[in-house]
């Protein structure tokens, strides 16, 4: 019996106390766990929960009140592709605006960029799909079957002067994107028909409101074509509406017919109006 109890031991003196270093390592191992459980989930937060500041002076990545409302509307998916060397001087400018639209597009809207000197496979489809030439910087916008590609020109304005270096004086990115994602959501391109000729405005008068009412098209979508009074049977078919202003002649005895059946002005018109047509 002694022999026995000597090659048993008692169970209390089996078990004995896990060595310390093991625990030191299990506490360590969780606080790592816990530490990249909490680091994934703030990531995550901020993923989907973030605050965006527009630090330029001009506020040129700030979205107009119309462009939000409409991007929020949209019930079609619309893919951007940013088509810009990396040593455009606007390329920064661009793609800051464009992630802008991304944002605000509610997952409707995908944005790309393609350095056409780099990403010469990636350019070279692009070109087969679309059919364009793309030979220069630009934005282009596609929606099903319908596309426009917006130059680095259009989303700047240059200072005036003979000099071929013109520097760049404002970047207009939203007033042309915006402009070209109505025409290619909706498929259509309103036009405004300028009335020049007898009765209307000439000189310089004339070359501020055309140049005004061409900013405004780029602004809300619509086109800009200058027409002579004597053309106005010819416009009645596709004219919606007519604006009268007062700021020039009247209209002669002949062009009040043509004017009035469309006209949003009095049934006598003012001795002073220039006529503009819309046309959907």
């Amino acid at each position: 019996m002694p022999d026995s109890e000597q090659n048993n031991p008692p169970a209390s003196a089996a078990a004995k106390p896990m060595p310390k270093r093991y625990g030191i390592g299990l506490n360590v191992a969780l606080q790592v766990i816990l530490a990249l459980a909490l680091f994934a989930g703030v990531n995550r937060l901020n993923y989907y929960h973030y605050w965006r500041w527009d630090l330029s002076p001009s506020q040129d990545y700030t979205l107009s009140p119309a462009t939000l409302k409409y991007l929020d509307s949209l019930t079609r998916d619309v893919q951007i592709n940013i088509v810009f060397g990396r040593d455009s001087k606007v390329y920064g400018e661009v793609q800051s605006l464009l992630e802008e639209y991304h944002l605000h597009g509610r997952q409707r809207i995908k944005v790309r960029s393609i350095d056409p000197v780099r990403d010469i496979e990636r350019a070279e489809q692009l070109k087969a799909d679309t059919g364009l030439s793309l030979a220069q910087n630009g934005v282009l916008i596609r929606c099903g079957a319908n596309k426009r590609f917006i130059t680095e020109e259009e989303l700047v304005v240059r200072e005036k002067g003979t000099s071929t270096n013109k520097q760049i004086i404002e970047f207009r990115g939203e007033d042309a994107i915006s402009s070209a994602l109505i025409s290619v959501v909706e498929g259509r391109v309103r036009k405004f028909y300028y009335v020049v000729g007898k009765g209307s405005r000439s000189g310089l008068g004339q070359s501020d409101s055309y140049n005004a009412a061409i900013d405004l098209g780029r602004q809300q979508n619509f086109e800009v074509i200058q027409v002579n009074l004597s053309t106005f049977p010819n416009v009645r078919s596709s004219c919606s509406t007519i604006t009268g202003s007062p700021s020039g002649p009247a209209f002669s005895s002949c062009s009040i017919p043509a004017v009035k059946p469309h006209a949003s002005m009095p049934s006598s018109p003012p001795t002073a109006c220039i006529p503009v047509a819309i046309a959907s």
